[in-house]
């Protein structure tokens, strides 16, 4: 006769469901969260190596430690801490400046490690064979499911459109119907409360050793001669009992939703249209987004020259302009890529340009309004273009690509474009991946062959990171020029500035600006002014840095000290005051 295999209890099948599904979620959304306080790559920094050891902690005690009357407590404690995670990590952004960029992002996600330890406990506590091998394989998949953890995310916000704090409160959800679960496993059953069995063993005398299992239930006569079974009531001593099991039940659901209700802070939380602005201190935000490249805000500041409006991705400006100044950027070195064409060439009547990475549109804004040139913009993140749009008036490209740069270099055709405006710095550092040979050669092979490519970069110039910006850019283009901001923010420890690279096959000379151009006024006709003034003399065969290619590529790891410094730099610019609105 063929054995049944004993179906598994559903609260192992949800605990199962819910650690696979809520472990890289968690990983995922708490260093979103943060983000706008820290950056996304200083608040990644350490984040896999603290929570890998969180799992292998849990995994630890749920094989070793947690009896099966640890389970109830187990799922209370994982729903309340998830219930109180949004209120500790929006707590802590208010100090945030006394944390620094270091310590202060594993300490705001400090939360999520017992979350993920506790969450590993409890599914190896629950494992039908709980086998050294079965703890192993529990491990190693949460473990991996973190390399993995944007995938899912993405999946899970465009299934159930949801966003950051939504994806947060589904796994408290879960967990409170796990904890309702098991403290309903823990009621007490009036009607069928088992007797005592009676089991007896007999050895056989021929020697075999054969066991004779007997069993008696009480009142099994009764059973036979009425038909139904036997019940016992609750002793009265079994009332305290009930008490306690109800407390439990209301427990489970009460405390992580009213933690989570305490605490409804946090720039992803309650992120509608602003219809009109919210004021925030002396700051008013007219529009918010939690989208592709990060936390988006324009944050206007009424009283800084008259008005200043700013866009900005997590801990960092990727624009501003001035209202009283007809949105003249705040940054005049933004400006720059503009002046690419001023390199000496012969131009042809109808003159191109890819603009890679848009910020509030400077560039295209004023190629687009005082040049006839075609401007085809490829920019990651809608809202970035939409918030341009509307709130820094930015005219319509020729054409706009919503696309990663590299993916639209790789595709774009042979020699259509004079220029190219490589753009891409948001957060501290720039993707390694628009930076490489490979990259740069696709580049070179879109533009004409005396085309011109202005590619601007922040950081250090005696750094190593530069340095390889530097020698990568040099190996595929011959003739290389570089451009900083004013001498002065160049110097000091925590200096970090843009620079600008101009870069082409053919030799780079720059022709005096006409009139109308230096009629424009602003600082667009000072920094046009003195461009000169910021050239940087460098011998770039003699720099020596690392070569950059698809397959070897240190910019990431290179880039962790302007990142800290970039850090910094915002937070002179702005307290908690303005990142934390």
């Amino acid at each position: 006769m063929a054995r049944t295999r004993k179906a598994l209890p559903i609260q192992y099948i949800l605990t199962l469901t819910l650690t696979c599904l809520t472990a890289p979620l968690l990983f995922a959304n708490v260093a979103r969260f943060v983000a706008p306080i820290y950056g996304h790559f200083l608040a990644s920094q350490y984040h896999f190596h603290a929570a890998t050891a969180s799992v292998l902690i849990g995994g630890v005690l749920g094989y070793f430690k947690a009896p099966k009357n640890a389970r109830l407590p187990l799922s209370i404690g994982i729903a309340s801490l998830l219930g109180l995670m949004i209120g500790y990590m929006r707590f802590s952004f208010d100090y945030s400046g006394t944390l620094g960029s270091m310590l202060g992002p594993l300490v705001s996600m400090a939360i999520v490690y017992p979350v993920l330890g506790l969450q590993t406990a409890a599914l190896v506590s629950r494992l039908p064979q709980k086998k050294m091998d079965s703890a192993l394989l529990v491990c190693g998949v949460l473990v991996g499911s973190f390399l993995n953890a944007q995938k899912v995310d993405t999946l899970v916000r465009k299934l159930l459109d949801v966003k950051t704090c939504g994806i947060i409160d589904l796994a408290i959800y879960g967990w409170i119907t796990l904890a309702f679960l098991d403290a309903l496993d823990m009621w007490p059953r009036t009607g069928d409360l088992p007797s005592p069995a009676l089991q007896e063993k007999k050895t056989n005398t021929d020697g075999k050793g054969e066991k004779i299992e007997r069993k008696r239930a009480s009142g099994k006569r009764g059973e036979k001669e009425t038909g139904v079974q036997s019940t016992t009531p609750l002793p009265s001593s079994d009332s305290s009992s009930v008490m306690s099991k109800s407390f439990n039940l209301i427990l489970a659901i009460a405390l992580p939703l009213l933690l989570r209700s305490s605490f409804n802070g946090g720039l992803q939380c309650n992120l509608p249209s602003v219809d009109q602005p919210e004021q925030h201190g002396k700051y008013s935000i007219l529009a918010r987004a939690e989208s592709v490249t990060g936390y988006l805000s324009v944050i206007e500041d009424p009283n800084f020259h008259d008005g200043t409006r700013f866009l900005r991705c997590d801990h960092s400006l990727i624009g501003g302009a001035y209202l009283q100044y007809e949105m003249d950027s705040v940054f005049g070195s933004f400006y720059y890529l503009d002046f690419v064409r001023f390199v000496a060439r012969k131009k042809d009547d109808t003159e191109k340009a890819l603009q890679i990475g848009l910020g509030i549109g400077v560039t295209t804004r004023s190629l687009t309004l005082h040049t006839s040139i075609q401007v085809d913009l490829v920019e990651l993140d809608p809202v970035v273009y939409t918030y341009a749009r509307k709130y820094f008036d930015l005219p319509e490209p020729h054409s706009v690509h919503f696309s990663d740069g590299r993916a639209f270099l790789d595709d774009a055709p042979d020699g259509v474009y004079d220029y190219v405006l490589h753009d891409v710095f948001t957060g501290g550092l720039v993707p390694s991946t628009l930076f490489s040979v490979e990259a740069l050669q696709n580049v070179r092979r879109v533009l004409k062959p005396n085309g011109v490519l202005a590619l601007n970069y922040v950081g250090t110039l005696h750094s190593l990171a530069t340095k390889s910006v530097i020698k990568t850019l040099h190996t595929v283009f011959p003739n290389l020029e570089c451009y900083t901001e004013d001498p002065k923010e160049t110097t000091g420890p925590d200096a970090i500035y843009n620079i600008v690279f101009f870069a082409s096959s053919k030799q780079i000379v720059f022709l005096p600006p006409s009139e109308d151009d230096m009629a424009r006024g602003g600082l667009y006709a000072e920094f046009l002014k003195t461009f000169d003034d910021h050239r940087v003399d460098l011998d770039f065969r003699a720099v020596d840095g690392e070569l950059m290619t698809d397959k070897k590529n240190m910019l990431p790891q290179l880039q962790i000290e302007s990142a800290k410094k970039h850090w910094k730099v915002m937070r002179k610019l702005f307290g908690i005051e303005f990142w934390g609105v």
